[in-house]
């Protein structure tokens, strides 16, 4: 795969697959294109060359959930606002137990009624990843999901991943913040993979 931003190449050559219970993690200075990747990779941009496919092993997992660098979220909904919207968006019926304990899980329950844009950019960060445990995606496709984190928050989005990935789901992450798993597979846009 390549792809350009104007006259300057951001990779070429560059191919992976990712498979159910595989986690990748996307490494690469900024201005690499990481984010074009994962963009890539959800269908938000097309390739200057190369071909994305979605194969059939992630059939039954419903559509891919994509947290991107910003976290998609309409400032003027309440954080149960949001949840429910985001759930509808991915056609998932959510029951309010089921949002109360996924919000319980990422500690926002407190914080269920509030708008969303009274929130810490921590907080934010959490209620964008709290659509995780609805989703149900077989696929996560993250972009820096561990930005404006604390220590505790760090921890238990390593800890989401770590089960997503042995439920057989699969993950394709950017990080600046190292990440320690098993069996986590790193992919380098400055690798001769990538070149």
């Amino acid at each position: 795969m390549t792809f350009s931003r104007g006259r300057n190449t951001l990779f070429s050559g560059l191919h992976f697959s990712v498979q159910p219970g595989q986690a990748i993690w996307l490494q690469g200075k900024n201005g690499q294109g990481k984010t074009s990747v994962l963009k890539l990779a959800m269908r938000l941009m097309q390739p200057d060359a190369g071909v994305i496919r979605w194969g059939s092993a992630f059939d039954d997992g419903g559509a891919p959930t994509y947290i991107g660098h910003l976290n998609g979220q309409s400032v003027d909904l309440t954080v149960l606002e949001s949840l429910t919207f985001s759930a509808r968006m991915h056609s998932v019926r959510v029951s309010v137990e089921a949002v109360a304990m996924a919000l319980k899980r990422t500690s926002l329950y407190a914080h269920r009624n509030r708008l969303v844009h009274s929130l810490s950019q921590g907080e934010r960060r959490r209620l964008a990843l709290t659509r995780l445990l609805l989703n149900k995606s077989a696929l996560w496709v993250l972009d820096e999901p561990l930005d404006a984190l604390d220590t505790a928050s760090t921890v238990l989005v390593m800890r989401l991943i770590e089960e997503q990935v042995d439920t057989g789901g699969a993950v394709l992450m950017s990080s600046h913040i190292p990440f320690h798993m098993p069996n986590l597979q790193v992919l380098s846009l400055t690798s001769p993979t990538a070149s």
